[in-house]
């Protein structure tokens, strides 16, 4: 009983620390009032998008510019706006449209679609019953 109790109060505490602001994503909770860096994040993607394609020193810092700067526009994005998501799904197609026009074979655009696609926000926003 005893333990049930301790395990209960230490569940309850874990869920009244992370609750000021979680978020899902990629299976992972994480704050969102204190996100990982910018550089940190856009690099880590950089690996998945680019994953078995060799890229020049030049296209390797473009294609970080581009999704650093992609990933400023996200955060900036308000909490809330009942657009959101439509704008999420377009910084996601111009990151992308973009990043695929460094790429000079079709086997590389191929295989960079291929790593790509599972990343972007498929669908429409749920809508919520008010």
């Amino acid at each position: 009983m005893r333990s049930r109790v301790l395990v209960s109060v230490v569940a309850i505490a874990w869920i009244g620390f992370m609750m000021p602001g979680i978020a899902m994503g990629q299976g992972v909770v994480r704050r969102v009032d204190n996100p990982p860096p910018i550089e940190e994040v856009s690099a880590s993607l950089l690996k998945r998008l680019f994953d078995g394609i060799t890229l020049s020193p030049e296209q390797q810092r473009r294609a970080l510019a581009i999704i650093v700067e992609e990933h400023t526009a996200q955060r900036a994005l308000k909490a809330g706006d009942p657009e959101i998501w439509n704008k999420r799904k377009r910084l996601n197609f111009v990151r992308d449209s973009t990043l695929r026009m460094l790429l000079t074979t079709p086997a590389d655009r191929e295989r960079f679609e291929r790593q790509a696609a599972p990343l972007r926000p498929q669908g429409d926003l749920p809508r919520r019953n008010p």
